[in-house]
């Protein structure tokens, strides 16, 4: 399937030649001074690397989580809850209108609730293979609202730069995923599936602290420079 996409791109997209020859290791360094230059980049790359980072806090133990109940679950049971989650994962996108209305933040926050609420769920009812469907719906709507808002936020700091800015958040979406599987193994092994629910909770709550802080900032800063003006 990739390799049809990837003769479907080929012919179809126009060719457009690079617009600058600027070397590949100064392209690597100025991504750092679009870190810098940009708050909003730091602030949405960082809510990428939480969400996912508790996505994967819950996908990497769950199989685990599974062999403990009773009845014959493992990796097969993991798989069709993987198909459940798609149900979470094609209503995200449908989110972006309300965005348009209301703003990113907003989408923002209520996909990182989403995420600490699937926890909720999967603490409560992680001995009910329905609940834990639940949680997973829940659970990728959150991450995919929350990822898919976090890149429209960055994508309109500069348009002449989306490449880099998407390197950026996508370099550190992965680093979180990388290490909630490294965080969600460690709360495993150490306390089990309560420590799992925890571990991912606590992610995605820092994640709803750091936009709170933003807006706080925000606040703050809009009356000095009403009065100013």
């Amino acid at each position: 399937m990739t390799a049809v996409i990837w003769l479907l791109l080929r012919v179809s997209l126009p060719v457009e030649p690079p617009r600058t020859s600027v070397p590949y290791g100064q392209l690597l360094r100025s991504c750092l001074d679009l870190v810098r230059q940009h708050p909003d980049l730091r602030l949405h790359s960082a809510l990428g690397g939480l969400a996912f980072a508790a996505f994967t806090v819950f996908w990497v133990t769950l199989v685990f989580h599974l062999a403990t109940l009773p009845g014959d679950h493992g990796a097969r049971t993991a798989g069709l809850y993987g198909v459940i989650g798609v149900v979470g994962a094609v209503t995200a996108p449908m989110v972006g209108r309300v965005a348009d209305a209301h703003g990113g933040r907003v989408i923002n926050a209520v996909g990182c609730a989403c995420i600490l609420l699937s926890f909720g769920l999967l603490w409560i009812g992680g001995s009910s293979l329905l609940l834990i469907g639940l949680a997973v719906v829940v659970l990728d709507f959150g991450t995919q609202a929350s990822h898919i808002n976090n890149q429209t936020r960055i994508f309109a700091l500069d348009l002449a730069a989306r490449s880099r800015l998407n390197t950026v958040y996508m370099v550190t979406y992965f680093t979180g995923g990388a290490l909630g599987s490294l965080a969600g193994t460690w709360a495993w092994v150490h306390g089990g599936w309560a420590w799992v629910c925890a571990t991912g909770a606590g992610l995605s709550a820092f994640a709803l602290l750091l936009l709170a802080a933003r807006r706080l900032t925000e606040r703050a800063i809009t009356p000095r420079h009403t009065s100013v003006t």
